[in-house]
């Protein structure tokens, strides 16, 4: 019976409420997205065709120290994208988007090319 009693005693302890002033406050962050959105604000996206004999564009224009994300595309055959400065050398699947990031820093003209034999398909990009 003491054994009873003593638990009654232990469950009202643990239920009793407590004062309102007494709880802790809760920050809450900013919602992620607002971050993500912010994020993809900061990179320019270029499309690319990629066809026979030629990039579509083939002079492209960046400011220096933006993000890049170049979107490629394989119109007729199979080509390959190439810009060794920047360690890429991509193969392009005809149909298939292909994205690629940069982050050019320097001023300065870059050659891009189509390293597949008899394509002699080369573009520039310049960073500004």
């Amino acid at each position: 019976m003491n054994k009873f009693i003593l638990l009654f005693i232990l469950l009202g302890a643990c239920t009793t409420t407590i004062p309102a002033d007494m709880h802790p406050q809760i920050i809450t962050p900013p919602p992620l997205t607002d971050l993500q959105e912010r994020s993809i604000y900061n990179i320019t996206k270029i499309k690319i065709d990629v066809q026979q004999f030629d990039f579509l564009p083939n002079e492209i224009i960046v400011p220096k120290g933006e993000k890049v994300r170049l979107v490629l595309t394989a119109r007729d055959v199979n080509h390959t994208f190439t810009l060794p400065e920047f360690g890429i050398d991509e193969e392009l699947d005809v149909g298939e988007d292909v994205h690629i990031e940069i982050w050019p820093n320097d001023t300065k003209t870059y050659v891009f090319y189509c390293d597949k034999p008899g394509h002699n398909m080369q573009g520039k990009l310049i960073v500004s």
